[in-house]
């Protein structure tokens, strides 16, 4: 399969070497997300994760040794016409072992294997997260195998914008919030550099009407353990919807519940209208929101 010379080029050479792909793959994930030189630091850990992951590989030899995964979902991966998909990898949870099609296995180089290490990985993480197809986990191995292209993922914030946090059972998502106005109409543009416990590897946001945030603090709880932000502005009583814009968000949508005396509300919503998290939002002590590094 010969691809075309744009996509060639966005993307590394292959080193020979399966350790090494992987772990710079790795390392464009930590360097989209703001942090150079953990990578480096880390790369004892990160390629220990490799070997875990070939301690739980079975190789098989046909097709018909493979579970069907069925996880594509409605919106099939692009490929060029004389190409086919061609499943060669299974990961079964109930008993943590990752089939894979050792004839076409021997045909991939370095690069591809750590794609499909990658994935997979990937892939199993989203599941615990609820995702009923792999179009997300697919969506981020593109962007980590991408040398460049992403959008910066805070494209668009400035030094006044903060960041927060939005919980739900241990889900977290981590955003910047800017504050604008558009046509004479005040809006907030949300920044989301981690999505449902997901990171972003490029600029994923959403613009919102609503009025500027004027929070206090409400002390922690046994349910809060991090405090609430407290809407303390007098009648208020806000609800807005926006869609999410991001290359590994399609169809997703943000709905922000703005009322004086209650707590910021976020909910992530998925295609159909259901929600994915939904949670109280939380900042820094006095509930100004952190400052951006």
């Amino acid at each position: 399969m010969k691809l075309p010379g744009s996509v060639r080029r966005n993307r590394p050479q292959a080193s020979g070497s399966i350790e090494e792909d992987y772990f710079q793959a790795a390392k464009r994930t930590y360097d989209r997300q703001g942090f150079p030189d953990l990578a480096d630091n880390q790369k004892t850990d990160i390629l220990n994760n490799l070997k875990r992951f070939f301690r739980s590989v079975k190789f098989v030899q046909n097709a018909s040794e493979l579970p069907v995964a069925n996880d594509l979902g409605a919106e099939t991966p692009w490929i060029p016409s004389q190409c086919q998909i061609q499943q060669m990898a299974f990961f079964d949870d109930l008993s943590t072992t990752v089939y894979v099609l050792k004839p076409l296995w021997d045909k991939m180089n370095s690069l591809s294997k750590a794609a499909l290490v990658k994935h997979e990985l990937a892939y199993e993480h989203q599941r615990g997260l609820g995702a009923k197809d792999s179009f997300m986990a697919r969506r981020y191995v593109a962007h980590t195998f991408a040398i460049h292209g992403p959008e910066a993922i805070l494209e668009g914030a400035t030094p006044n914008s903060r960041r927060y946090i939005m919980q739900d059972q241990g889900r977290f998502s981590s955003l910047v919030v800017t504050h604008g106005n558009s046509m004479g109409k005040p809006k907030v543009m949300i920044h989301f550099d981690f999505l449902n416990a997901y990171p972003m590897l490029a600029k994923t946001s959403a613009v919102i009407d609503s009025p500027v945030w004027e929070l206090e603090s409400k002390e922690p709880t046994e349910t809060e353990p991090f405090g609430t932000c407290i809407v303390k502005t007098p009648g208020i009583d806000h609800v807005a919807t926006s869609a999410i814009n991001g290359t590994t968000t399609s169809g997703l949508s943000l709905k922000l519940d703005y009322k004086t005396g209650l707590p910021i509300k976020l909910t992530i919503l998925d295609s159909e209208g259901r929600v994915m998290t939904s949670g109280n939002l939380t900042g820094s002590n006095n509930c100004s929101g952190s400052p951006l590094k």
